[in-house]
């Protein structure tokens, strides 16, 4: 299964100093750093299908040995996964990652002292959405302009950089440091216990003012203290995984997950007798237009993506070009958490076919789709479709733009999806402890080839009309991208 694009993503991004003495601090010697890497670039290099995709192999060997040789002297742990970084960008894939020690995740929830606001990127600039800080007459939508001297637009595009994406993309990356930018800032500039700040008050008054940094406790009570309770993630919550309303002859169809088991686990709602039971009521309803709300849905399964667009089209299709590793075996299957049931399933699941390995009869028959064509269902939509994205429509998210991109299903609003339409690299998804420096790393082993034949510009599908959500529609909670989509279906009629 694709998983949910997490929060990790911005813990690769780091380089700090710690206020205190803690085992972070302890260097690791060169030897066993450069062992590190030679586990990590082996990984890489027999496991991942697509690992020169969006940078030639040569270009990647000159990166690898040029980090390998940069490795002169002792480090942290945290060091060390700021060295081996830049690998993120030049492999393009999204779902593989790097991430820091437990020990660092221990240290930065319970001990770590952070930036005391969060913020909104808007038209170059950095506004305080939310003020946790210890000055609660700080009001919102004051830029900063600059943080401890650095200006905010250099800080913003350096922490981006970053960022693990797909291809090419930026508006994941950069909704991920927007969103977490008190951790992105903590990791990279490190934890200083004041922050001087330059801003420019809603007023238009200019001033320079030093706050205290806070534990993630006290943001998190400050938080729920001046701006209510704390919305649960949708993975916590009681929101549904799928929800149908219907307004005239405008239907609005929201999914959150193509995650079939959990949401039929967690939500207890199934995917294709939702869909059945959905289309039927719009056919009944004689509705026109149909709104599907894909925002902020990280991914899933191939499966109910297929069924989704067997609603929408009304002739067969094929989801899939191609899907395939290039590898039976996990190089150190030692350093894997559940490495016996990865490589269990690698093992009896896959048949080799030329230079690859793809699912055999046990593989398809516990639900690999996609690969043959697919009927449309019962009852096909034939109205106008209006598809909503941002950059959290990610993964199997980005698949279901692809092949409603293919065939011309539907107009797209919003913001470009981060999910890659043409191919990405998921699947089975082991995780990796380096064993000295005690970093992880998410592998990536199974490539999902779209049948498309649009090219891969490494960008995910481009709204048709890109709208998104200003400071004041965010303070207001308004809902820009949705308001639009309902005018230009009342112009239309």
């Amino acid at each position: 299964m694709k998983t949910k694009f997490t929060f990790l993503l911005c813990f690769v991004i780091v380089v700090f100093g710690f206020s205190q003495t803690t085992t972070l601090d302890k260097k690791i010697p060169v030897d066993k750093l450069q062992e590190d890497f030679d586990i990590l670039r082996k990984n890489l290099e027999v496991a991942h299908p697509d690992l020169y995709l969006y940078t030639p192999k040569e270009q990647l060997d000159a990166a690898f040995d040029e980090i390998r040789a940069s490795i002169k002297a002792p480090m942290r742990s945290i060091d060390f996964l700021k060295t081996i970084n830049p690998l993120l960008k030049l492999i393009g894939n999204g779902h593989t990652d790097f991430v820091p020690s437990t020990d660092f995740f221990t240290y930065f929830r319970n001990e770590a002292v952070l930036f005391p606001f969060r913020v909104y990127w808007d038209e170059g600039e950095l506004y305080i959405y939310r003020n946790l800080s210890e000055d609660k007459n700080i009001p919102l939508k004051t830029i900063i302009k600059r943080i401890n001297g650095e200006d905010t637009k250099q800080l913003f595009a350096e922490l981006t950089d970053y960022i693990t994406r797909d291809g090419y993309n930026t508006s994941l990356p950069e909704a991920t440091v927007m969103n977490r930018f008190y951790r992105c800032y903590a990791f990279y500039k490190g934890f200083p216990s004041t922050f001087e700040l330059d801003i420019v008050e809603p007023n238009g008054e200019e001033k320079t003012i030093t706050v205290k940094a806070l534990q993630k406790k006290v943001l998190d009570s400050n938080l729920k203290e001046r701006y209510g309770p704390l919305k649960k993630n949708f993975y916590q919550s009681d929101e549904p995984a799928l929800k149908l309303t219907i307004d005239g002859d405008i239907a609005t169809l929201t999914i959150k997950t193509f995650a079939a088991d959990f949401a039929r686990k967690m939500k207890k709602q199934k995917f294709k007798p939702f869909l059945n039971d959905a289309f039927q009521k719009i056919e009944q309803a004689n509705v026109k237009h149909l709104i599907i709300d894909l925002r902020d849905n990280g991914g899933g399964d191939p499966k109910p993506t297929i069924e989704l667009f067997s609603h929408l089209y009304d002739k067969p299709f094929t989801f899939y070009k191609n899907v395939y590793t290039i590898t039976k075996k996990l190089p150190t299957p030692e350093y894997y958490e559940n490495s016996k049931l990865d490589q269990f399933i690698l093992k009896i699941a896959l048949k080799k076919r030329g230079d690859v390995y793809v699912g055999n009869v046990i593989a398809k028959t516990q639900g690999m789709a996609g690969l043959k064509p697919s009927k449309p269902s019962k009852t096909v939509f034939g109205g106008d479709v209006y598809v909503l994205t941002n950059p959290y429509s990610f993964s199997a998210t980005g698949e279901m733009s692809a092949i409603i991109k293919q065939y011309n299903r539907a107009t797209f609003i919003g913001e470009e999806a981060g999910g890659n339409p043409n191919q990405n690299t998921s699947g089975m998804m082991p995780v990796m402890t380096l064993p000295h420096s005690k970093n992880r790393v998410v592998m990536s082993l199974i490539a999902f080839k779209m049948n498309v034949d649009f090219e891969n510009t490494g960008r995910g599908v481009i709204p048709d009309h890109i709208v998104r959500r200003s400071i004041d529609d965010l303070l207001e909670r308004k809902d820009r991208v949705m308001e639009f989509t309902l005018e230009k279906i009342r112009a239309s009629n």
